[in-house]
């Protein structure tokens, strides 16, 4: 989708895949057109903190590799191994620090300094994490089930 391009015409084939530089993304037509280019939270191609060639990223994938933000049930490795649902359950990480809420108020801030700084075009992407391994939420959704 970032380059209007089939995957087999980008090389786009998993997370790990780095976009040719000869690939004209969205954010970079955009920011050719004038517009300010932001991409905020999860979002992962090749090269870790990979900005798809926009503007600014004030706040990208949390960790290395993969940037998912790890349960602290998974200390040992990050991941959990074998079994994906092992370490499912109630979140041990306060609701306001999840990569959600964090992903949310970084994205409300940007486009707040983008309405204050005038009539500016901008252009904006936001990715969120969850719903996405590790299986856990805060206890009042998982109640709910």
């Amino acid at each position: 989708m970032l380059t209007g391009r089939e995957v087999r015409d980008c090389n786009a084939w998993d997370n790990s895949s780095v976009i040719p530089p000869d690939r004209t993304t969205l954010p970079e037509a955009f920011g050719e057109a004038g517009y300010d280019t932001s991409l905020v939270g999860k979002i992962h191609f090749g090269a870790n903190g990979q900005f798809v060639r926009s503007d600014d990223r004030p706040y990208g994938d949390l960790t290395g590799g993969t940037g998912h933000q790890w349960e602290p049930l998974n200390r040992a490795g990050g991941r959990a191994t074998g079994d994906r649902t092992a370490s499912a359950g109630v979140t041990e990480i306060p609701e306001s620090q999840l990569q959600e809420h964090v992903t949310t108020r970084e994205s409300l801030s940007w486009i707040r300094e983008q309405e204050a700084a005038g009539d500016e075009p901008w252009l904006f992407c936001i990715s969120f994490s969850r719903p996405h391994f590790p299986l856990a939420a805060p206890g009042r959704y998982l109640r709910r089930y």
